[in-house]
């Protein structure tokens, strides 16, 4: 949860000097099929993305979930 709770102040370093719409900021959120241990929900992290205009996606690192998906946004962005 400490990591969430550090995502706005670090949104606002990245985008310090920037209007809105100059830096695009991708969300991922990590660890996600630990359901049983998640402490931010998914609910929780589009909102906050949704409130700072990021794109958000979720991924678990350790079985691969989503990160073919992630690794293509980003080369889109």
């Amino acid at each position: 949860r400490a990591s969430f709770e550090e995502v706005q102040k670090w949104i606002a370093m990245a985008r310090k000097g920037d209007s809105q719409e100059e830096r695009k900021i991708l969300l991922i959120a990590n660890k996600t099929s630990i359901a049983s241990t998640r402490v931010v929900t998914e609910e929780e992290g589009r909102k906050l993305a949704e409130e700072h205009k990021c794109d958000y996606m979720e991924i678990d690192a350790v079985n691969k979930e989503g990160a073919e998906r992630v690794l293509k946004t980003i080369a889109l962005f």
